[in-house]
């Protein structure tokens, strides 16, 4: 009798193990499901006021105008929010290419395109480039922007700038970090003339089902290990 429960106490073992190294989708959605179900258990009683999202929603979106806005009014959101005292902002915004509604870019068009010299009266000298009058606003402020780790379109690894120092702690015979990082040989980056703000990663990892229930802390790009925008923008205002 004991040698019949413990061949079944082995098989029982066995199987599991197969199970859980091959994952079959079935048992991963009970195993996410009942997550699901557990997790507002642990939720906080009393969730910080501190951190606050400013939404680009519909009614921004009426009373303001559609996305992308012109640079001046992202440099003029900064500008309020350095008014409020805050500690860092963070912009889950890609801001890799150039604003096309500057008029400097306009003029260009208009003269390749339709063979137009056109002006704009009354702009001050800042006004006519609205990448470099944000670029300069983010001089002067604790801005966290978006990086996208990516192994498409990729930069060369010399334009992938420095992250944060970083000190690494591990305990005698642990498992390396490294292999389980979400790793990408470039990635996409905001224009050179914002590289005075600080860089965090946004990519995140959606489990089998498609829904989003964790977000890496740090990511390998280019080589070098960054933050994710949350963790970066803390720190910022730490």
């Amino acid at each position: 009798m004991s040698l019949q429960r413990a061949i079944v106490g082995v098989v029982a073992t066995l199987a599991s193990l197969v199970l859980y190294v091959i994952s079959p989708m079935p048992l991963a959605r009970v195993e996410l499901s009942v997550y699901d179900s557990l997790l507002p258990l642990r939720s906080a009683k009393n969730p910080s006021s501190v951190p606050v999202i400013v939404d680009i929603d519909e009614k921004t979106l009426k009373s303001v105008r559609q996305w992308p806005w012109p640079r001046y009014l992202v440099a003029d959101l900064i500008a309020a929010l350095d008014d409020y005292n805050v500690a860092a902002s963070g912009f889950d915004i890609l801001f890799s290419e150039r604003d096309n509604s500057s008029p400097s870019e306009i003029s260009e068009y208009l003269k390749r395109d339709r063979n137009l010299d056109v002006t704009f009266e009354g702009l001050s000298p800042d006004m006519y480039d609205y990448d470099g009058l944000l670029a300069e606003k983010l001089k002067g402020s604790y801005v966290v922007l978006a990086a996208f780790a990516s192994d498409e379109g990729n930069p060369s690894p010399d334009a992938i700038p420095d992250s944060v120092n970083l000190i690494e702690r591990a305990s005698p015979g642990a498992v390396p970090y490294a292999p389980k990082l979400y790793s990408a040989r470039g990635g996409v980056l905001p224009m050179t003339e914002f590289r005075s703000a600080k860089l965090g990663v946004i990519n995140i990892e959606p489990d089998a089902d498609g829904i989003i229930r964790r977000i890496p802390l740090i990511v390998s790009m280019g080589g070098k290990i960054y933050p994710t925008l949350s963790l970066r923008t803390l720190m910022e205002a730490l």
